[in-house]
């Protein structure tokens, strides 16, 4: 992948902040999303803006510079794009739009179909779709048994999630599910220490689930 490559895959991730941020005025109606901050005699775009752009960029160019061939990174690229926004809203709304979360899917399934296709590699397309249903009913069954902590929108989450992960080995969906797991556990013991938050306190687990993929499939891909 050369350096003109993974520039424009950053330059894209901050091309895409602005639909993202529409997105994400829809689920989560915040000031924040407002095309300008509220602050006295500031006329710039919003933080919202910005972070979503820096954060796409940077995994966009992450992956650019990780994943082959190109329609695995396509599918990487799309779990980013649809996974950003999902990540704001879950841990602002607590919830993970059906529509997203759809889409996200389709869109990682569509492009890893091309993969399987270009390479003829069925049996990772195969261990993809396996591993996507696997994580998505383990996420349905927790949400079951433990209302509150686990949603059902986190195992629509994971099917994309899975499925990404699965393609490359059954071994990243052991480390990313784990990393996933550490980054929420993590993040629960900081609102602990802040006060912020009681054991009894439900946290949003899209952000963890969503970053805790991304990292994996960057930190193995490309091995």
């Amino acid at each position: 992948m050369s350096a003109l490559e993974i520039a424009g895959s950053a330059i894209a991730g901050f091309a895409v902040a602005a639909p993202q941020r529409a997105v994400i005025a829809v689920f989560a109606n915040q000031d924040a999303c407002q095309p300008h901050a509220r602050l006295p005699g500031a006329h710039r775009p919003a933080p919202l803006l910005l972070l979503t752009g820096a954060v796409t960029a940077l995994l966009l160019a992450g992956v650019s510079y990780r994943v082959h061939p190109w329609p695995v990174a396509a599918a990487a690229g799309w779990l980013v794009i649809c996974g950003v926004p999902l990540a704001v809203i879950d841990a602002r709304e607590h919830r993970l739009p059906d529509v997203l979360t759809g889409a996200a899917y389709a869109g990682v399934m569509a492009f890893l179909t091309v993969a399987a296709g270009t390479m003829s590699v069925w049996q990772s397309l195969g261990r993809a779709a396996l591993g996507g249903a696997i994580m998505a009913g383990c996420y349905f069954s927790a949400a079951l048994v433990k209302p509150g902590h686990i949603g059902l929108g986190d195992g629509k989450a994971a099917a994309s999630a899975g499925s990404l992960m699965a393609w490359f080995s059954w071994r990243i969906v052991v480390g990313g599910t784990l990393l996933a797991l550490l980054l929420a556990a993590g993040y629960g013991l900081v609102l602990l220490a802040g006060r912020r938050a009681t054991l009894k306190t439900a946290i949003a687990y899209g952000p963890a689930l969503v970053a805790g993929t991304l990292l994996a499939v960057l930190l193995a891909a490309g091995r």
